[in-house]
């Protein structure tokens, strides 16, 4: 169990937004500090050993207010002013900390004060507490601050003494049933919150109207849009499992000479009928494969990117065609600080190379912002509570652009005669911002799932005009 939790561990600090939104992936602190508290708990139990000393440790030469006071050092990191790195930090804070539990060094002065030990009585409260709150009421004024602030605290300290000291009191045979009541109470509460009236807001007008307009965006751009012909292809043998296969699709013969393909992840689905469509048949083959983690140019550390990779290789190789196009969000590793003799610069030039050896050109989509999951959600929290704070959704151009650097980076060192990058991110800037949504419409330009909706992608269209002119004029 421990294994399965704590390799969840080094996913979870890698994709620190997925852990975020998913429990197991943080059960490795909860274990840690269980291990730490059960091991204290075992050595207290312990009989006296006369032939060894209480407080020093036969190997080491150190006490156990020795080490925890090591340890507060180490966790005093978090004050820093410059930003740790959080694989580093995380990791570090939560193995001291457990020391620190482990250890039980009643001793030392700081464990004396009785706010400290308060607050700790508090804490788990606070933590529960602290994020409803926020969600809900904190805007970006002082006085927006103080409130949550002065709430948190007041629930919290409410809470403990009202309800947490109480069931701690409680006999084994009540907790039970305290749970089960908790559990039916929660579930009546959801299923009264998505049918009864009684919690319906009554929102102005103008609200509900941006609201309805905004609802439609919940459903992938790919399945509301009509296709505007039909697929005389859809499927093909596949390396992986056909669920990773997110679409696969031959339209039938145009009326051009120019054969083109198109590979990527899920945004060849977002992006690919809009490039499609300024092309007017001027094609004779067009083929498109969207395959979950499949970047194109390189792969990630899953073995379904690599074989996502490998297919996208084995489709260009059998197929041939005049111009390929490469569309995906680019996550994970490719984000990370490039490095000298870099690996994955390596694998792009690698399979770049590959594909100029049976195609004439290759456009790739530029590195794009990457924004908020479930965005679309966060905006009409927005727009129903802080209407007058929707500007701080969009992103901040600088710290976007730190982002996406590295990524640019390693494009800037693909050696290919053949390739040409497209961009999409300056059609969504506005002085120092990367926008989120229309000001004036109140439209969401990213859905739930950061892929661009149908506003999003309208802005993009004079990008794609270009790029199949450049195309069509070339040939």
């Amino acid at each position: 169990m421990l294994i399965t939790i704590f390799g969840f561990a080094g996913f979870a600090m890698i994709l620190d937004k997925f852990a975020f939104n998913f429990m197991f992936l943080r059960l490795w602190q909860f274990s840690t500090g269980f291990c730490a508290l059960f091991w204290s708990k075992i050595q207290s139990n312990k009989l006296p050993n006369k032939a060894e000393p209480n407080d020093v440790s036969s190997w080491l030469p150190l006490t156990k207010e020795d080490v925890v006071t090591i340890s507060l050092c180490i966790l005093s990191l978090c004050l820093l002013p410059r930003n740790v790195e959080v694989l580093v930090l995380r990791p570090l804070v939560t193995l001291f900390t457990a020391v620190i539990i482990a250890c039980d060094a009643p001793n030392v002065q700081l464990w004396k004060s009785e706010t400290l030990v308060y607050i700790g009585d508090i804490s788990y409260i606070l933590y529960l507490v602290h994020w409803p709150v926020i969600s809900i009421f904190l805007a970006t004024t002082i006085r927006s601050y103080v409130f949550c602030i002065l709430t948190i605290l007041i629930a919290s300290i409410l809470l403990h003494h009202l309800f947490e000291k109480q069931y701690l009191k409680l006999p084994m045979g009540a907790v039970f049933p305290l749970i089960f009541l908790l559990i039916g109470a929660n579930a009546y509460l959801q299923y009264s919150i998505r049918n009864d009236s009684f919690w319906n807001m009554r929102l102005p007008d103008e609200t509900r109207e941006i609201i309805d307009k905004n609802r439609i965006l919940y459903v992938s751009l790919w399945d509301v849009e009509a296709r505007k012909d039909k697929c005389i292809e859809t499927d093909t043998d596949t390396p992986f499992p056909k669920s990773s296969l997110k679409g696969y699709c031959r339209y039938p013969p145009g009326n051009g000479s120019i054969s083109i393909m198109m590979l990527g992840n899920s945004y060849v689905m977002n992006l690919g009928e809009h490039i499609r469509a300024h092309f007017n048949y001027n094609y004779s083959d067009y083929r498109y494969l969207s395959v979950l983690a499949n970047y194109g140019l390189y792969s990630d550390h899953t073995l379904e990117s690599a074989q996502a990779l490998q297919f996208s290789k084995n489709q260009v190789e059998l197929y041939k065609p005049d111009v390929l196009f490469v569309v995906s969000r680019y996550m994970e590793n490719i984000k990370n600080p490039i490095q000298n003799n870099d690996p994955i610069v390596r694998q792009i030039n690698e399979t770049i190379a590959f594909y100029e050896k049976f195609v004439k050109k290759i456009y790739i989509l530029d590195a794009h912002p990457m924004y908020h999951e479930n965005f679309l959600n966060l905006f009409l929290h927005y727009v129903i509570t802080r209407p007058d704070d929707l500007d701080v959704l969009h992103l901040d151009k600088k710290l976007a652009d730190d982002e996406m650097r590295p990524v640019r980076k390693r494009f800037a060192e693909i050696k290919c005669k053949k390739c040409h990058f497209f961009d999409l991110s300056h059609v969504f800037v506005e002085g120092d911002k990367y926008l989120t949504f229309d000001k004036e419409t109140l439209m969401a330009y990213v859905d739930n799932s950061v892929h661009l909706t149908g506003p999003g992608v309208q802005l993009c269209e004079p990008v794609f005009e270009k790029v199949a002119k450049d195309i069509m004029n070339s040939f």
